[in-house]
């Protein structure tokens, strides 16, 4: 079943019409807030959809040994340090890397400390 999604600017307001019936009216602020969560969202669904470019990217990142990641997303993660130790051309083309270090970024970890009464 298609459906027909339409936005319209009236007044101050926006309304979402889907399949020709009236969805939702809102004013222009929260309309912001709703497009800024759906960009967001939007982003989010990107990364499960298309994650080569995002691999490809981390790998670069972490080859070059900069201290931020790309994404939150673990598996994502896990493949960009595969990518990163054993692509022979990220190997090739950014050197000075050795092979059998620890690549990625460091994260903090907080332990509670059991010892004290």
């Amino acid at each position: 079943m298609d459906k027909s999604i339409r936005i319209k600017q009236e007044g101050s307001h926006v309304l979402l019409i889907v399949n020709g019936i009236l969805i939702a009216e809102l004013p222009h602020d929260a309309a912001h807030r709703v497009g800024k969560a759906l960009m967001s969202s939007a982003k989010l669904a990107e990364e499960w959809a298309n994650p080569l470019p995002l691999v490809a990217d981390q790998a670069l990142a972490f080859r070059c040994g900069l201290p931020f990641g790309l994404t939150n997303n673990v598996k994502i993660i896990e493949e960009a340090k595969q990518s990163a130790l054993y692509d022979r051309d990220l190997r090739r083309y950014i050197r000075g890397t050795p092979t059998k270090i620890h690549i990625g970024t460091p994260g903090v970890h907080q332990h509670v400390n059991t010892d004290e009464p």
